[in-house]
């Protein structure tokens, strides 16, 4: 077995470029190699987290995936370690990185275990992570939690969705101890090369000959809603009931607000001073004990008046929640609306959004071959009677000839759908999973 030198337990914090990082892992995993680092299983490793949870349904990871039943969860939970051992055992490499945002959201003894076990892989573990200023954080969060349909803190009685750096570090603090914590400022200023990702790869040991070896792709991975998008997000979730499945509004959603352009969401200054407020003791609690003082941003003008009207946020609300991928589908094709939630998220995972694998999903179900087939039907028997009794020349002939070619045609119809699947609601096979295999993490 491996006893690697050291394992690097990427943290985040939210809003640090993680996605970035983890992206450029990915697709580097020959270069990392090479230099001796092994990064496993996947783009990122959210589902370790889980493994060491006691409150697996409730994990971040799985509530973003949708899973739901615990047994399975158990289950995939084993398969999963079981695979992380054996890469453990496999590498050649002498140094490991993990990654993801979600540890953050395990408790104390749950932390300790999962130290428990990499330590038996490696006498050293190093905890990374940064930490983006409240003012800049703010605004790019509030941009996240509209994605996922989740309150921004901008309506009456909320607070804002500041980064609680005391409440997350303290625990990984207490775990690891603080001499095995790195804890660096997010500011462009103070990253190496400006670029998030080379910071990292400075970190984990990556020399700059073997840096020249990756290759580095767009950076844009988690790009911010303009303002109008979040006001319409915001209408959007307060005009649905709230999702069993954390993951289903974004599900639905993201990819048309994505698609609104307008003007940057810039904080007032009431709400500037308010996020100072709320985040003191936590920037406080970093500066006593790593010494880090976080650079403030430059301040920018506020948002201009090119804010939607909360009226006008309410009616595209509404035309955005009649016309969400499963819906116009349904509409379309099926004359009616989805008949449950659950439906939705299995159409959504099943087709990865993409309309047309929506659209054969839809047109393959047996809902769908029925409808064709009343349609392209042969007229009933009393029916054409009738036709030849109202048209004694004879044309009569004509119409069954007219009937037969149509029941071929929608016989060959029908099979260039392909196989019939069980009807389970427009084309979601029976037993398929509904889970998402990589839930967005937020980066």
């Amino acid at each position: 077995m491996v006893r690697f030198a050291c394992i690097y337990l990427h943290i985040g914090l939210h809003k640090t470029g993680s996605s970035a990082i983890q992206l450029m892992c990915d697709e580097n995993r020959n270069a990392l190699a090479d230099a001796g680092v092994w990064y496993p299983l996947g783009r990122w490793h959210g589902q370790l987290g889980s493994c060491f949870s006691t409150g697996k349904i409730l994990y971040v990871y799985n509530r973003h995936a949708g899973n739901i039943d615990e047994a399975s969860i158990e289950q995939s939970d084993r398969n999963y370690i079981l695979r992380m051992i054996e890469g453990f055992h496999r590498t050649h490499c002498d140094r490991a990185v993990l990654s993801n945002e979600g540890f953050i959201d395990l408790r104390l003894p749950e932390i300790v275990s999962l130290r428990e076990f990499l330590r038996s892989f490696s006498d050293e573990v190093r905890v990374i992570a940064y930490c983006r200023h409240p003012l800049s954080f703010v605004p790019s969060e509030i941009s996240q939690c509209a994605r996922m349909g989740t309150p921004t803190g901008r309506r009456p009685g909320q607070t804002f969705p500041i980064p609680k750096f005391e409440e997350y570090l303290s625990k990984f603090e207490a775990a690891f101890g603080r001499e095995n914590l790195t804890i660096s400022d997010f500011s462009r200023d103070r990253l190496e090369g400006g670029d998030v990702r080379l910071d990292f790869l400075s970190k984990i040991g990556i020399k700059d000959d073997e840096r020249a070896r990756f290759v580095f792709g767009e950076t844009n991975t988690n790009e911010s809603l303009s303002a109008e998008a979040v006001s319409i997000a915001e209408a959007i979730a307060e005009l649905l009931p709230p999702a069993s499945r954390a993951n289903l509004f974004f599900l639905r959603f993201n990819k048309l607000l994505s698609s609104i352009e307008g003007s940057p969401l810039v904080l007032s200054e009431k709400d500037r001073a308010a996020v100072m407020a709320q985040s003191r003791p936590h920037l406080d609690y970093l500066e006593r004990v790593f010494g880090l003082s976080l650079q403030e941003p430059t301040t920018q003008s506020e948002s201009g008046p090119t804010q939607l009207g909360a009226q006008t946020a309410r009616s595209l609300a509404r035309h955005f929640i009649e016309s969400d991928l499963v819906s116009q589908a349904y509409r379309w094709l099926l004359d009616r609306a989805p008949e449950s939630e659950a439906v939705i998220f299995g159409h959504l995972v099943s087709s990865d959004g993409n309309a047309k694998k929506m659209r054969q999903n839809v047109m393959r179900s047996p809902e769908f071959r029925r409808k064709v087939a009343a349609v392209l039907a042969p007229p009933p028997v009393a029916a054409q009677a009738r036709q030849r009794s109202d048209d004694p020349g004879g044309s009569g002939r004509l119409n069954r000839a007219t009937a037969a070619s149509a029941g071929q045609e929608a016989r060959a119809f029908q099979r260039s759908l392909g196989p019939d699947r069980e009807d389970t609601g427009g084309g979601v096979e029976a037993g398929a999973s509904v889970h998402s295999p990589d839930p967005p993490m937020t980066g």
